[in-house]
């Protein structure tokens, strides 16, 4: 996504003008030819920081906007929809939302968090259904350099990047019980856990 994808700045010690119009083009964020200079490198470095951080939050303002748009209306069900969501948002209690596929559980969820006092930390979606089960335990809790097979490196969980905000776990329902018991122990624990909001279609 363009949230997460890095800022690119290409060295070479062979460029040319026509080098560096095509790699700006290609999305690199700058072009830097060597010899370097140690000054001009970390101002580089600084502004591709400033615009990841500046990207960031432009695609959460977006976002933040959409679920402004879709919960306007004033139908009966929509209002009611509306009062729940104001009613929950200021608490840390976990919200279960059910509804058919491509109803917009997700705009719900996001909705909630936007008016809860964890506005301003993250929003960590998990799409349960589009995950290995072998893998989901590691998504959710993370896992250690050497803990199995592949494991390259320590991996921070999705639970963790949440932490003081919102983990949003869609198709809950596609958890095994053993993992969703152990998620209300972890959403439970000391400290500042993440509000739980998960989505379950009605079938």
């Amino acid at each position: 996504t363009h949230e997460t994808r890095p800022e690119v700045v290409i060295i070479s010690g062979h460029g040319t003008i026509e080098t560096a119009v095509k790699a700006t083009k290609l999305g690199a964020y700058d072009f830097l030819e060597k010899p370097l200079s140690l000054d001009r490198t970390l101002i580089v470095v600084k502004n591709a920081v400033e615009a990841r951080r500046l990207r960031t939050e432009n695609e959460e303002f977006k976002r933040q906007f959409s679920v402004s748009s879709v919960l306007t209306g004033e139908s009966v069900p929509l209002k009611a929809l509306r009062q729940q969501i104001r009613l929950m948002a200021p608490t840390n209690g976990r919200v279960l939302i059910y509804g058919e596929s491509g109803t917009g559980k997700e705009l719900i969820a996001r909705a909630i968090h936007k008016r809860s006092k964890r506005a301003s930390r993250a929003f960590i979606g998990v799409n349960c259904a589009a995950i290995p089960t072998s893998l989901i335990a590691s998504e959710l809790f993370g896992h250690e350099k050497g803990s199995f097979t592949g494991a390259h490196m320590q991996r921070k969980g999705r639970i963790e990047a949440a932490n003081g905000g919102t983990l949003f776990l869609d198709e809950i329902g596609e958890l095994s019980p053993l993992l969703q018991a152990k998620l209300l122990r972890v959403t439970r624990g000391p400290g500042d856990p993440p509000q739980l909001a998960a989505s379950a279609t009605c079938r």
